[in-house]
């Protein structure tokens, strides 16, 4: 009796965990292999056009100016986001592991942007960016720094809208790396350090050549999962500026939407979607080669 309810539960067990296997290939995969073979028809939605146009769709994205542009300015948002988020993260690490006695709390309140979706946080920061009534201009007028006469639209204005989507993604994306950065840096043996000291060496010279070396696998990872964020990033930058102005914030993965549910062409989007990600792949695997941590071969 007991060994036939072992096998009815082993049984349920395997089936159930093998569905939602194949639920989630399906989901995950299906999208992709339906996006790579419809890259080369010219779908018109709502027309009920497919004509298969083999490359057309590749060289017709890859040769618009807008494509071009998309590119640049997805480059220019990751790598801010990635760098400022990788020196602000690595900055409070050091702080929190150096002040243990706070280090409990400290962690809580850098963890808290982490799980605030980018959807909420858009709302938020666009809330606080408001021209009129917005938190960082009320500071900035009260500290003298603009005139009360002067609205800086942070949102609007061509000059700023892209630096306050860095800002805003900076803010989503540091803890996270702080606290991996801080897991990194409390497993440096302290005797490294005490050794440094002994022989004279500065606060810079430790960080410069204990810290970093020894946390240069967490970096690397990090650096990464900064990248794929960032790179792919929609709803962030949507919720704050929906492209504005005048395209100075659309990156490729509003290209994409508008490419696809706004001028209809859904081949071309898809053909897109597959070009940003044979982009990371090769951003990718260049860093991989280009830098080698210790411990990954």
């Amino acid at each position: 009796m007991l060994l036939s309810r072992y096998k009815y539960l082993r049984e349920s067990i395997f089936w159930f965990f093998l569905f939602s296997i194949l639920i989630f290939l399906i989901l995950r995969f299906f999208p992709l292999v339906y996006g790579f073979y419809s890259s080369f028809f010219k779908i018109r939605l709502g027309f009920g056009e497919k004509e298969f146009i083999g490359l057309k769709n590749y060289f017709e994205v890859l040769s618009s100016p807008k494509f071009l542009y998309s590119t640049f300015l997805t480059i220019i948002y990751t790598a801010g986001s990635v760098f400022l988020g990788l020196v602000i993260g690595f900055s409070s690490a050091l702080i929190m592991n150096s002040i243990n006695w706070k280090s409990k709390l400290l962690r809580a309140l850098i963890l808290a942007p982490w799980v605030v979706s980018p959807v909420v946080a858009a709302m938020s920061w666009k809330f606080f960016l408001d021209p009129n009534f917005g938190l960082f201009n009320n500071i900035f007028h009260n500290l003298g720094i603009f005139a009360r006469t002067d609205v800086v639209c942070w949102l609007s204005d061509k000059r700023f809208a892209l630096f306050t989507c860095i800002v805003t993604q900076v803010w989503l994306i540091f803890p996270f790396m702080s606290i991996m950065l801080l897991a990194a840096i409390s497993s440096i043996p302290k005797e490294r350090y005490e050794a440094a000291r002994v022989d004279g060496a500065s606060p810079f010279q430790i960080i410069f050549y204990i810290t970093l070396p020894s946390i240069s696998l967490t970096l690397f990872f990090l650096i990464l999962f900064g990248m794929i964020t960032c790179f792919n990033m929609f709803d962030l930058v949507w919720v704050l500026t929906r492209g504005g102005p005048v395209g100075s914030t659309e990156v490729l993965a509003l290209y994409v939407f508008r490419t696809g549910l706004r001028d209809f062409r859904i081949g071309a989007a898809n053909a897109t979607g597959i070009i940003m990600f044979l982009i990371m792949l090769v951003i990718g695997a260049i860093y991989s080669k280009i830098y080698k941590p210790e411990g990954v071969q």
